[in-house]
């Protein structure tokens, strides 16, 4: 997101000539014309000393001219300067990329002496020394109740503390035994995020007006891009607590309707797909069946070879299920080692085939104990039902099909029985 400035630095750039014609050629003219009419009034008499006076005179106002506006304004290497590091800072990352700009810029165009760029650390309450300009500082750290307590003191606060008084002179004392002569709060967002230190000239000259324009501009480009970046971390870090706690939704949402120990659905999740596809297949007229399936003697392995085991066997039996069955099917957990489906636009028939090609998949199960022992044979008895004209909730279905389970069971186990029906027509 590029940063707002009032006028870039290009257009400044370009009016920069045009302005200076236009003073030069105001004062060539005018002290021309002055000389000749001073000269002129003296009744010279050779005609050429008035133009040549005026044509002196002028060109001596404008070298004294451009010497004098070099020092009250920002020269073409100081817009030059505001606009590389206008274009650098737009592509700048984080703030210690945008200290090393500030840093280099100041070095090359104002050449201090001395100068450090320090960045706030708002988790620990201090500066930390970013960037710096001829030798380091004698310290890295500057805290930032010191800081406050400087700026305060600086911009005349009143009813400062003792204590905050004193961290302001110490501070003070610091920049003078180091020669910062010019020290520039860099802020963003109402609040000081930055400081900007230099010391002297190399060259032992005041710093022209000029230099302190670019200095200024410098600080304000600082904090603008600060400024971003912390909108943008800010941004990031938002972003990434949303994500966080919409997969947090999603999880606990997965765990309400998923079992933790077989992966299906739960008991609860199940009577509401199924109610939902009770009511879609009396709307369409379209055939539904439910199957239940329950382990053989599920008590008799957990009491012979413990309930991990069990769980592990449960766990095999609930994979076989689930690759049986489509992806539109609900497999469920339907209580203990009873597991169920709901199979949306299956007949009877399609139903008791399914039926049929999970009971021949439990038997061909071969699991092992905990100690790598085989588990007897694990066999499973399944009861189906379809939907019928006397079915007036999903109960009902689900009734007969337990109905049908209990009469496999019955009847010897590892085997499918199934509850005939028909499906009611809408009127």
């Amino acid at each position: 997101m590029p940063r707002p400035r009032s006028l870039p630095p290009a257009a400044r750039r370009r009016a920069a000539p045009l302005a200076r014609l236009a003073l030069w050629s105001g004062g060539f003219l005018g002290t021309y014309a002055a000389g000749l009419a001073t000269l002129g009034a003296l009744q010279a008499p050779d005609p050429w000393i008035p133009v040549g006076a005026g044509l002196l005179t002028a060109v001596v106002f404008q070298v004294v001219g451009r010497k004098r506006l070099a020092t009250l304004g920002p020269s073409q290497a100081h817009l030059r300067a505001d606009e590389r590091l206008s274009r650098a800072l737009d592509a700048a990352t984080d703030a210690e990329q945008v200290a090393s700009l500030v840093a280099g810029t100041l070095h090359q165009v104002v050449r201090p002496t001395q100068g450090f760029v320090w960045l706030l650390d708002a988790e620990r309450r201090v500066y930390h020394l970013a960037a710096c300009i001829g030798l380091p500082s004698s310290f890295d750290v500057l805290s930032d109740d010191q800081v406050r307590a400087w700026l305060a003191a600086v911009g005349g606060a009143p009813d400062m503390t003792p204590e905050e008084l004193t961290a302001a002179a110490d501070l003070d004392h610091w920049f003078t035994r180091h020669g910062l002569s010019l020290v520039e709060p860099i802020v963003a967002h109402g609040g000081t995020v930055a400081l900007l230190m230099l010391a002297g000239r190399a060259d032992g000259k005041a710093y022209t007006n000029g230099e302190r324009w670019l200095v200024q501009r410098i600080v304000r480009e600082a904090g603008l891009a600060i400024a971003m970046l912390l909108l943008e971390r800010t941004e990031r870090t938002r972003r990434s607590k949303m994500d966080t706690l919409a997969q947090r939704y999603k999880d606990a949402q997965q765990r309400a309707v998923t079992d933790g120990l077989t992966g299906l659905a739960t008991h609860v999740y199940f009577k509401e797909q199924l109610w939902a596809r009770f009511h879609e297949a009396r709307r369409h007229a379209a055939p539904l069946s439910v199957l239940l399936i329950d382990i053989d003697h599920f008590k008799r392995i957990n009491d012979n070879f413990g309930h991990p085991t069990g769980d592990e066997v449960l766990r095999q039996v609930s994979r076989v299920v689930k690759e049986a069955a489509r992806g539109y099917d609900t497999v469920a957990r339907y209580g203990g080692e009873e597991l169920a489906i709901a199979l949306p636009r299956t007949d009877l028939a399609g139903a008791t085939a399914l039926a049929e090609r999970i009971r021949a998949a439990i038997e061909a199960l071969a699991p092992l104990d905990g100690r790598g022992r085989p588990i007897p044979t694990v066999t499973a008895s399944l009861g189906v039902a379809e939907l019928g004209i006397k079915d007036r909730d999903p109960d009902d279905l689900i009734a007969r099909a337990d109905a049908a389970l209990y009469l496999a069971k019955h009847e010897g186990r590892n085997q499918v029985r199934h509850a005939p029906g028909t499906l009611a027509q809408p009127t």
